[in-house]
């Protein structure tokens, strides 16, 4: 079984494997780290990607070892829509900080909202690449 074609992750993306027991069983949970690309939603998000965390729990069939998947297996497509449907609402909401300044001191309103907001998201460097992340709730 190929989990990294299954869950379509890419060479380049990472796939943390972490041991665990479940209700005395144990079993392996694989977490593959999706890019998803923010560029199509706005011209500020323009080589931005945000990272969609895909679950899997393997656990073994028998005393062979051999592994089979526990539960459903995240859906790639469905996991982008996802993904990209939360960053339109957050666009639409001015809850994205796009520079530093906004990150620390607000986001202003519109003018008939005169409320400075707190950005619930900013866009971090991680070597080359600009992630979205989360720095607090609403």
């Amino acid at each position: 079984m190929d989990l990294r074609k299954r869950l379509g992750a890419a060479p380049s993306e990472k796939v943390k494997v972490v041991a665990q027991e479940i209700g005395g069983q144990k079993v392996v949970r694989a977490t593959h780290l999706k890019h998803v690309p923010l560029g199509q939603l706005d011209k500020r998000l323009e080589g931005v990607v945000a990272v969609a965390p895909q679950p899997v729990l393997i656990g073994a069939v028998d005393k062979s070892r051999a592994g089979a998947i526990l539960g459903g297996v995240p859906e790639p497509v469905a996991s982008e829509d996802e993904v990209k449907a939360f960053v339109t609402t957050l666009l639409e909401t001015d809850r994205i900080a796009f520079d530093s300044k906004a990150a620390r001191y607000g986001i202003a309103g519109k003018k008939r909202d005169a409320r400075m907001r707190l950005p619930t998201h900013v866009i971090h460097k991680e070597g080359k690449a600009k992630v979205l992340r989360r720095v607090r709730f609403a």
